[in-house]
């Protein structure tokens, strides 16, 4: 398994491990990556009295989106129903984000120690917590970084409670300060450069600030600030920054940035010990909503959902079983067009044996010239008898007015007489003779054999020498393709 989008949750107190023991985590699986499922969702940022509300949805490959209007009874009805992916967000006040370095490369290992880690930067007990690892890396010494987002059960069971009085029925709850960071990095993406420099997202909300820093791409953290408390925002800079005085990269997003003025009253005080660029989103006022639903349908490396676990909304619960049950649909599929294809190919190879059958069967009664009833081997047998018996008959007819052997038979006698050859056995046919007999000089049988030779008879001798009768034994068989004469 890979290392992103690793999802954890406390212990079901009803689970028991094979000790009868209570488990402390367990593993919920790779966090649910809702671009190749999801296609429309909605996002929508609390703020006071004036929520933002944003339909985004995912055509050809690019994120579109528009405000929605609570005040439209079908969309009402749509954010109400839970049937639809509705993103909502925990503020930093109630959700917590902090890098582990674990020292193993391995995903495995490190996958086992992360939870224990995060239980040492909580400052309250790791069972009361829902949370995950939206991103784990392997840097270049070997290490494992992995970015942990968690909030205490009763934070995430009150912000829902707080979308629901509001009349939404959210499926996602997402950390306001990551969807801040990542929307940021696509619409103000860092120049050359920039990788020293400090970058600040500052939400201007109506009723909360939200202060997200980082350097270049790099998530640091996010911050809730009170309105207006500006020396809390330069102790965040300072904490940050070491202490020594650096550039920054000032964004600005939220309801209240839409004022000009205001942002440039507080990028002039804030800025003086941190300079740099000051730029405000387009649309400030609908930043949070539109990456709460882009995140949703499009693929976003640190997008996470803390309703998970015990509280994954019915919603999802139906998705992932429907998931689940498809790939045992798909089997079901895939067995019933094997069967029909094996029936297919049984009927196709019955077809073939019976033409195969009607083929042979009126060969045999054809060779057999009648009827022939036995099947199989049977049938050859029946063939082969039926063949030979008309040869049996007319053998002697084709013998009786075959050529005659006796000249040439008379003309080997006189030329074994004349080169004083013993024949000992002599057979005449169709094709070269065959000769065996004695010679008492080794070369009287080549005598023979180019006589022979001449009627273009390849003839090949063999002799050896009989030391006990004094004689030369010869052979002159017909030659073998390829063997010498």
């Amino acid at each position: 398994m890979g290392l992103e989008g690793v999802q954890w949750h406390p212990g079901d107190p009803a689970r028991k491990d094979k000790d009868g023991m209570t488990p402390r985590t367990f593993w919920t699986g790779p966090a649910e990556k809702n671009s190749m499922a999801l296609s429309t969702a909605f996002g929508i940022e609390l703020d006071g009295d004036a929520p933002q509300i944003v339909r985004g949805e995912r055509r050809m490959g690019r994120f579109e989106w528009s405000p929605a209007n609570r005040d439209d009874s079908r969309i009402a009805a749509v954010l109400r129903a839970g049937s639809t992916p509705v993103g909502g967000h925990l503020t930093p006040r109630g959700s917590f984000t902090h890098w582990l370095d674990v020292p193993y490369a391995s995903a495995h290992k490190a996958a086992q120690v992360l939870p224990t880690l995060l239980d040492i930067q909580l400052p309250f007990p790791l069972e009361q917590c829902l949370f995950t690892f939206p991103l784990l890396r392997r840097e270049k010494d070997g290490r494992t970084r992995a970015l942990a987002v968690a909030a205490r059960r009763t934070e995430i069971e009150g912000r829902v409670r707080a979308y629901r009085a509001a009349e939404f029925e959210t499926t996602h709850l997402d950390n306001e300060g990551l969807a801040l960071w990542s929307q940021a990095l696509l619409e103000e993406p860092p120049e050359p450069g920039d990788d020293g420099r400090l970058r600040v997202i500052a939400h201007l909300a109506r009723n909360r600030w939200t202060i997200v820093l980082g350097r270049g791409r790099e998530f640091l953290g996010s911050h809730a600030v009170a309105p207006q408390d500006r020396g809390r925002v330069q102790r965040l800079l300072h904490a940050h920054a070491g202490g020594a005085a650096t550039e920054a990269v000032w964004i600005w997003s939220g309801a209240a940035a839409t004022d000009t003025a205001v942002v440039r009253a507080l990028h002039n005080e804030l800025a003086a010990r941190y300079p740099g660029p000051s730029r405000i989103l387009d649309r400030p006022e609908s930043v949070l909503a539109r990456s709460l639903a882009r995140r949703l349908v499009m693929h976003d490396p640190l997008a996470c959902n803390l309703l998970t676990g015990p509280l994954l909304h019915p919603w999802l619960q139906a998705r992932r079983q429907k998931k689940a049950r498809r790939p045992v649909l798909l089997c079901g599929l895939a067995g019933a067009a094997l069967c029909l294809a094996v029936f297919a190919a049984d009927t196709v190879l019955a077809h073939r044996e019976a033409a195969l059958d009607r083929k042979f069967q009126s060969l045999a009664d054809s060779l057999a010239g009648y009827r022939v009833t036995a099947k199989g081997r049977d049938a050859v047998r029946a063939v082969r008898q039926a063949l030979r018996e008309p040869a049996r008959i007319e053998n002697p007819f084709i013998q009786a007015f075959s050529p005659s052997h006796v000249k040439e038979l008379l003309r080997i006698a006189r030329i074994a007489r004349t080169n004083r050859l013993t024949i000992a056995t002599l057979e005449l046919g169709p094709g070269s003779p065959k000769i065996t007999g004695t010679s008492r000089d080794w070369d009287a049988p080549q005598a023979l054999q180019a006589a022979l030779a001449q009627d273009e008879r390849r003839l090949s001798l063999h002799r050896r020498e009989d030391l006990r009768h004094d004689r030369i034994e010869f052979s002159l068989t017909p030659q073998r393709p390829g063997e010498a004469p």
